[in-house]
């Protein structure tokens, strides 16, 4: 009995789970997986997903678009424009007619790693526009959590930018503990634009230092609670 029960309670990878801890220079999503089929994403300490401006311009670097958890703990970089870190997409394109429909979502989003999006050494702290390190978006629904935890980092330049963006309804909290950081003018540390059910809590360090920068905006409702016990540093 006791080797049965050890079986039960062992977590199982499945078949399309990826665990990332090398390099990569391409997107990854959890509908693709590891190429067998869906799967979690995880990003350990050695792993990276990197794209440069031709590939990541308008693109994620890690899209969460099936019912799986991403996991970051490494490293994920997006040096193009209008350019994603994690993008949880809940819009779902018909491959034949092109018709966009809700896709719905229901997933786990942590950050224990480094997000960085935006190139300083391009100069496109002040051009790129709208990058966002985390973002929820699309025409269905987020049910979930968003962590950047303590170890956690997420860096974003350019103007009216995001450290973390929810722009679509999301029932779940959003948790910082961890260290945001926004460059270019117009920027916000955390953006809602969609209905949250759930709570939000702002630890950590949230810096959005340039021309009008917002540390948090809270723009389509908050059905729960707000906590702040962490630091904000905004410019004029």
């Amino acid at each position: 009995w006791a080797t049965a029960i050890s079986t039960l309670t062992v977590p199982l990878a499945h078949a399309g789970d990826l665990t990332i801890s090398d390099a990569r220079t391409e997107p990854v999503d959890t509908s693709t997986g590891d190429g067998n089929g869906p799967g979690t994403i995880v990003i350990d300490s050695t792993g990276s997903v990197a794209l440069g401006a031709s590939a990541g311009s308008g693109q994620s670097a890690v899209t969460v678009n099936s019912d799986h958890t991403i996991s970051n703990g490494g490293s994920i970089t997006n040096i193009g424009d209008s350019a994603t870190g994690i993008l949880v997409d809940l819009t779902a394109l018909d491959p034949d007619t092109g018709t966009a429909s809700a896709r719905n979502v229901i997933s786990t989003v942590t950050n224990t790693g480094q997000v960085g999006v935006g190139n300083t050494a391009a100069d496109n702290v002040d051009t790129a526009l709208f990058n966002a390190g985390i973002r929820v978006n699309g025409l269905g629904t987020y049910t979930g959590n968003i962590v950047n935890a303590g170890t956690g980092a997420i860096g974003v330049d350019g103007n009216s930018s995001y450290g973390i963006a929810i722009q679509s309804d999301m029932v779940g909290d959003i948790t910082n503990s961890g260290l945001i950081q926004v460059g270019g003018k117009s920027a916000f540390g955390i953006m809602t634009t969609g209905e949250i059910t759930g709570n939000l809590v702002t630890g950590g360090s949230i810096t959005a230092a340039n021309h009008q920068g917002t540390g948090v905006y809270i723009g389509g409702g908050l059905n729960g609670t707000y906590t702040h016990a962490g630091f904000i540093n905004v410019g004029s």
